[in-house]
């Protein structure tokens, strides 16, 4: 039921979880898993704002997933713009981390395919100027779901995270 929601859903991309993080059991999804409700989140600004692009997807998604069970009708309901491509969050040992605060200065966009060893960025560090800025590689194949949005960084952040194609 969860393919077939996100399909009608249809966000350009729709990532599979484990749902172990962002908040894991305390989380609205959790509550609905747990009673058997089918359930998605969605993340659709990015960069804890809203983008406008993101609030189509989720008005537009919301309406077909409503038509879909039935529960609204509407003459305006627009077709998806294309289908949604799934694919499967990585171990969390794929992610790239920040090794030292620093300044987060990205190669790389949300949707990319990366390979492993594959420059991503550059750490520069606020507090030794003079130092040359720490390269990051990618440590795992994979497409990329999410980055970093804030250049601010501190030890231990998550700069990338990395999916596989389903």
């Amino acid at each position: 039921k969860i393919r077939e929601l996100l399909e009608v859903f249809a966000a350009p991309w729709s990532i599979l979880t484990q749902g172990a993080g962002g908040g894991g059991d305390t989380t609205l999804y959790a509550a609905a898993a747990a009673r058997g409700i089918p359930a998605i989140t969605a993340e659709l600004g990015g960069g804890a704002r809203i983008d406008p692009v993101g609030l189509r997807h989720a008005a537009a998604g919301t309406r077909r997933a409503l038509a879909h069970w039935g529960i609204w009708t509407a003459p305006d309901l627009c077709a998806p713009e294309t289908p949604t491509r799934l694919a499967r969050t990585l171990p969390r040992n794929t992610s790239l981390y920040a090794m030292h605060s620093g300044l987060f200065e990205p190669f790389c966009q949300p949707g990319e395919m990366v390979r492993a060893g594959q420059p991503a960025g550059r750490l520069h560090q606020f507090d030794q100027p003079l130092l040359p800025p720490t390269g990051l590689l990618f440590p795992a194949n994979g497409v990329i779901s999410c980055r970093r949005a804030l250049t601010h960084t501190s030890l231990g952040d998550c700069l990338y995270n990395l999916c596989e194609l389903v």
